[in-house]
This record gives structure tokens, sequence and C-alpha cells, in this order.
């Protein structure tokens, strides 16, 4: 459902291996990326991005986080945007 959301720009499926410590406390990572916060919300809203939704209550209650993040790029050694 996810690959349907409109305005998507870039999905990365992030297998985790685990931490310096050992295990992680996740094992999969998905990444949706969007031109800018507007853009996510209405694709959020969207009958793909609702159907997209709704599909987290196949997972096990406690088994799925959800988290909104602004990505800056690396060039060189500088942050940009920050």
């Amino acid at each position: 459902q996810v690959e349907g959301m409109p305005g998507s720009t870039r999905r990365q499926v992030i297998h985790v291996r685990g931490t310096p410590r050992g295990e992680a406390p996740v094992t999969r990572i998905l990444e949706v990326y969007f031109d800018d916060m507007p853009r996510m919300q209405a694709a959020l809203r969207s009958g793909e991005g609702q159907a997209a939704g709704n599909m987290l209550n196949l997972f096990p209650a406690g088994s799925v986080d959800l988290y909104f993040a602004e990505v800056f790029e690396e060039a060189g050694a500088q942050t940009e945007g920050a």
C-alpha cells in the first residue's frame, strides 16, 4: 500500500543487523520520503495512505513505531540545512 501513496519521492527498507552491544530492539525499518510535511500529510490522508495505515493492524500490538523526521543530507563535512 505504501508504494501507491501519492507524493512519495523515495522508499528504503532497512534490515537491522544489530547494535554495537548486540541485538537491536527493531528488525526492520521502512523509510518513506516526501518533499515536505504538507505532502506527507496529504499522502497519509489519501485513500492509499489510509489503506497503508490500516495494514498496520496486521502487526501485533506494540510492534510498530511511527516517527516523522526531517532529513539533512551530508555534503562532505558540512550538514546542509542545519
